[in-house]
């Protein structure tokens, strides 16, 4: 395990942009919870979850740098979060491309990300995402 870091101009605690641990949380209070409570339940962070009203869609994603694997929480809990979606697309509350997303990139503007649809009881295949879909996909607008 990494030794605590501390920032150097305010003191905060410094995390891992890659290769958080078990043992970091991007969130003070999911970090809380990590370091007070026994862990006996799914804890699942957000990356980005993003509503635009004027289309009706709803994404929640998942990004994760190439490499990385999804925890047995998120394997546990994503596909509940989806199949929530799902109900509300079939109930015409959202619209059809709404969903969660497995996101796999570099962050960076140039290089296409993998993406991959989170259903109830599977991951979708993989699919490229261009750079020239980003500012759709990111911004809740329709890609069809």
């Amino acid at each position: 395990m990494c030794e605590l870091v501390l920032c150097p101009d305010c003191g905060d605690r410094m995390l891992h942009l890659r290769n958080r641990g078990p043992h970091e949380s991007s969130s003070a209070i999911g970090q809380y919870v990590h370091d007070v409570y026994p862990i006996t339940f799914d804890a699942v962070d957000s990356d980005l979850t993003l509503s635009a009203r004027s289309t009706r869609v709803l994404r929640h994603i998942e990004h994760k740098f190439p490499g990385q694997q999804i925890s047995n929480s998120q394997r546990r809990v994503l596909p509940l979060i989806a199949e929530g979606i799902t109900s509300l697309v079939a109930r015409g509350r959202l619209h059809r491309e709404s969903g969660v997303f497995l996101v796999i990139w570099e962050v960076e503007p140039e290089t296409p990300a993998v993406v991959r649809r989170v259903h109830y009881d599977h991951l979708g295949p993989e699919h490229q995402l261009a750079p020239d879909y980003f500012e759709p996909f990111f911004t809740a607008r329709l890609l069809a």
